[in-house]
């Protein structure tokens, strides 16, 4: 668990830390097994391109997941996938569709006929679509695994600020909340404003839209 950084709150009443203490550890379990369940989706996923391994690293490079969180989500999809029955083994890679040898036939059945600049230059084509196609796979997972833990951030972040209710003002809280979680960078900016607007949608008076006037 990450302690709770800004000395402000140490000038929290005890009760107060101690509720965000537990809220903190919350947060970060949060965040892991969103984290684990779509690393888990996403290993599924590519596991006929990449070996069991190297796709969890993917997965956590892509996301910009570093140690300690990593190690822990790391974890969590090993223990996962080694229940998964008839999964493969981490470093057993598994051969992708229309390998070297199969345009045309077996490979004894062949012979010159792929070397040939015709039947190069269609294998290099397929490939190069099954790349792209590849990558738009795994730019969509990684896109749903991040909202799925901005969704856990937000939740999170709008605990925090009714733990820190009457000690701090609602966007300080939040800050507060970016800080203890070590958040940076455009996913620190999007965690702060999407807990804003959630908590403009909770605090202020709902009010009706005046009718549009003539044209």
């Amino acid at each position: 668990m990450t302690p709770i950084g800004p000395l402000k709150l140490k000038r929290m009443p005890e009760q107060v830390r101690r509720r965000l203490e537990m809220a903190t550890a919350a947060a970060w379990q949060d965040v892991v097994d969103a984290h684990a369940e779509h690393a888990t989706r996403f290993v599924a996923l590519v596991q006929d391109r990449l070996p069991f391994d190297q796709a969890v690293e993917r997965y956590l490079t892509d996301t910009d997941l570093r140690d300690p969180a990593a190690a822990a989500v790391r974890a969590r999809v090993f223990i996962r996938l080694e229940q998964a029955p008839g999964f493969p083994a981490a470093g057993d890679a598994q051969p992708s569709p229309g390998g070297e040898g199969t345009e045309g036939g077996p490979e004894g059945a062949v012979g010159l006929k792929r070397f040939r600049p015709d039947v190069l230059a269609r294998g290099i084509a397929r490939r190069v679509r099954e790349h792209e196609a590849f990558e738009g796979s795994v730019r969509l997972a990684i896109a749903r695994a991040e909202e799925a833990v901005l969704q856990a951030h937000i939740d999170n972040a709008v605990q925090f600020t009714d733990i820190l209710s009457g000690n701090l003002a609602l966007d300080e809280a939040v800050e507060d909340y970016i800080d203890v979680m070590r958040l940076t960078g455009g996913r620190a900016q999007s965690v702060f404003q999407r807990t804003m607007a959630r908590l403009a949608d909770l605090h202020l008076p709902a009010q009706e839209v005046p009718p549009a006037g003539p044209v």
